[in-house]
């Protein structure tokens, strides 16, 4: 059996908390098996992207690991979803699995792409996650973030 993952009403894919003092909590999220082509780092930190809702910078807490541009996939397409295989994260409450998606910025930000074939899974209360990677799947993973129109400056409607 599998859990099927689409949009909740809670736009914030990862509760980031805040002290009293207004300061935020940046979660740890513990990858196990890394992240595919950095099977080496377990750790990212979850940092919110400053004024920009939904978006995230994945952070390798070891000195030299990666850093990642991620972005909820319900803010590139409102109806995605994703078939999760229960196995995927063992004890994970399918109301508590977040999404997110590895956006890659080449040397044209217009010709950026969103990684919407292999999300990353994560376990909120846990704060564990993984990169599922499914052998089927509708979405690309090079998803254009730009359409073109907007990547010349001009209008796509008529």
């Amino acid at each position: 059996m599998a859990t099927r993952c689409s949009h909740h009403e809670d736009d914030c894919p990862i509760g980031v908390a805040q002290n009293e003092r207004g300061d935020r909590n940046c979660p740890i999220i513990e990858f196990a098996q890394g992240i595919p082509g950095f099977p080496e780092t377990h750790l990212f930190s979850l940092q919110p992207v400053p004024e920009a809702e939904g978006w995230f910078h994945l952070v390798g807490v070891d000195e030299e690991a990666p850093t990642f541009l991620v972005v909820n996939p319900f803010l590139i397409i409102p109806d995605y979803e994703a078939e999760l295989p229960d196995k995927l994260l063992p004890g994970a409450n399918p109301q508590d699995i977040a999404l997110l998606a590895i956006v890659r910025v080449p040397d044209s930000p217009w010709e950026a792409t969103v990684n919407l074939r292999a999300p990353l899974v994560i376990d909120v209360p846990r704060q564990r996650g993984i990169q599922w990677v499914p052998q089927e799947s509708p979405y690309s993973i090079r998803h254009p973030l730009f359409s073109k129109c907007e990547a010349v400056g001009v209008s796509c409607s008529s």
